[in-house]
């Protein structure tokens, strides 16, 4: 019930923010907008949301032993959620992961199980995705905290999944510009894309659409139709996809495009590099560097 009465405000408070930016009490370190609400994650080891211009954390993260010492607040690295459930990555001892769950406002902690942990996506209410380093994908069952099936079909680096917007594939951003598409039902891949000559960045998804970003300087991004290639000038960390519109970054801004790739607006930003970069229901973007603040544009 605590969680689900922040979601709902949280909800509320993304509405018309505009362009704004609010400072949270430390680093951000993850970030993760869906129509629950607006989960951050800071490198103090808090866990919250984001209300009416304010962080209030879920959790706070024991202290943990790492290089630096004893005592080291721990970092959040990734957030995933779904109805109201939150899965997330921290740091743990002596460089090791922890997968964190709040379910029915009930907190466990979990050591990973599976090494150099790189990303947590809720499959569905009983089942995680646990991705590791080199693409492979882990189901885990919530209830016997178990590994029941692990798919291997390549060795190269691991960036970033994506559910397909039906939720049946899961897209994967790889070394080398490649694109794996992984059937969820079937487990295994379904078909792979080489999109670019050097590692990808970021990579969003809607519907038949596909924006990616890669330190190739260039942004790329097919409507279902034809490809249109960006020169940024600066390597695209971060892009984002909606129903209507796209958006990547840039060194010093935020290129928005229409659903043809024609670019529509270009939002000035001078913060620190983009670590995250999402839609909000309503339509805004909301994003966040390594540094305090959490920013909100009007897209449009």
């Amino acid at each position: 019930m605590f969680v689900k009465k922040f979601l709902a405000a949280s909800i509320l408070a993304a509405v018309c923010l505009g362009d704004m930016s609010f400072k949270m009490p430390a680093n951000i370190t993850a970030l993760k907008a869906s129509n629950n609400g607006i989960f951050v994650g800071l490198d103090d080891g808090q866990l919250g949301v984001f209300n009416k211009g304010q962080f209030s954390a879920l959790i706070t993260l024991p202290k943990i032993s790492n290089h630096f010492g004893k005592d080291q607040s721990s970092k959040i690295y990734q957030i995933s959620e779904l109805n109201g459930q939150i899965a997330a990555i921290s740091e743990a001892d002596e460089l090791g992961k922890n997968v964190i769950l709040i379910i029915n406002a009930k907190t466990k902690i979990i050591p990973s199980p599976v090494a150099m942990l790189k990303q947590v996506l809720f499959l569905d209410e009983n089942t995680l995705l646990l991705i590791g380093p080199n693409c492979e994908i882990n189901y885990y069952d919530i209830k016997s905290e178990k590994i029941t099936h692990t798919s291997t079909f390549t060795i190269s680096g691991f960036e970033k999944a994506v559910f397909s917007t039906d939720r049946k594939s899961l897209l994967l951003a790889c070394e080398g510009g490649i694109v794996f598409y992984y059937d969820l039902g079937a487990k295994k891949l379904s078909k792979e894309e080489a999109l670019h000559k050097d590692r990808i960045y970021d990579i969003a998804v809607y519907e038949n659409r596909l924006l990616t970003g890669t330190p190739e300087r260039k942004a790329r991004y097919f409507n279902g139709v034809k490809e249109t290639w960006y020169d940024t000038s600066f390597p695209v960390y971060k892009v984002a996809l909606n129903s209507d519109i796209g958006a990547f970054s840039k060194e010093k801004s935020i290129v928005i495009i229409d659903k043809n790739g024609k670019e529509i607006k270009e939002i000035p930003y001078t913060g620190t590099l983009l670590t995250d970069l999402e839609f909000l229901p309503n339509g805004e973007l909301v994003g966040a560097g390594y540094d305090n603040n959490l920013y909100f544009w009007e897209a449009k």
